[in-house]
């Protein structure tokens, strides 16, 4: 792919993940994204596939920011950290803080995947399977090794509901937005927010994980 290529397809990407995260899958058509970024339908097409190609594509490059991350992070956990209830606080508290970070750069993020779990069709399908599965699979690996180890509780939590929690309350607070004392809606992006609700994260996470 050549240069030229590859920046019409980020365009397109771009515009199609703004368009989805605001519509839906089915509020938004190829027509609708081609006139974003101003090219033809047949352009589009070319570049990125038809609207489900499209669709995919733009989970899989959302997918490898993520990986990123949480790899480099969680990715080759050496066992004295999971051992070390310190060590494993401090990884947990840079996977918070790293995950936060993320989604203060790309807020679109938590509503293209929010709007995807409120069309009633979409169920889990290989969406989920191929960008959102291995993420969780990597920090559940982290804590099952610790909780074997003893550093972290061994009875319970349940880790599937634990990070899909997690999730949900990453992904509300940057939907929705924190709620002040006057009830006036604030800026989650805010730095002064965003450190209060790191440091809420990090409470919920090491309690509930008994660290």
């Amino acid at each position: 792919m050549s240069s030229a290529e590859a920046d019409s397809l980020e365009r397109i990407l771009q515009a199609a993940t703004l368009l989805f995260a605001e519509h839906g899958y089915h509020g938004v058509s190829t027509r609708a994204i081609a006139s974003a970024v101003g090219l033809n339908v047949s352009t589009v097409n070319y570049h990125a596939g038809c609207k489900k190609e499209l669709y995919r594509k733009v989970f899989h490059r959302l997918f490898t920011r993520e990986l990123d991350l949480v790899s480099a992070l969680s990715g080759t956990v050496d066992d004295a950290v999971v051992r070390d209830r310190e060590a494993l606080r401090g990884l947990l508290r840079s996977l918070v803080d790293g995950l936060v970070d993320l989604t203060v750069t790309s807020p679109e993020v938590p509503r293209l995947w929010v709007r995807r779990w409120l069309e009633r069709e979409f169920r889990f399908d290989e969406i989920e399977a191929e960008f959102s599965l291995p993420l969780y699979a990597l920090v559940s690996d982290v804590l099952e090794r610790a909780r074997q180890a003893g550093t972290i509780r061994a009875a319970g939590p349940d880790t599937r509901l634990f990070l899909i929690s997690f999730t949900w309350m990453l992904y509300g607070y940057f939907t929705g937005g924190p709620l002040p004392h006057d009830i006036a809606r604030a800026d989650p992006c805010d730095p002064e927010q965003n450190q209060g609700f790191k440091a809420f994260l990090h409470e919920y996470v090491e309690r509930f994980l008994g660290l």
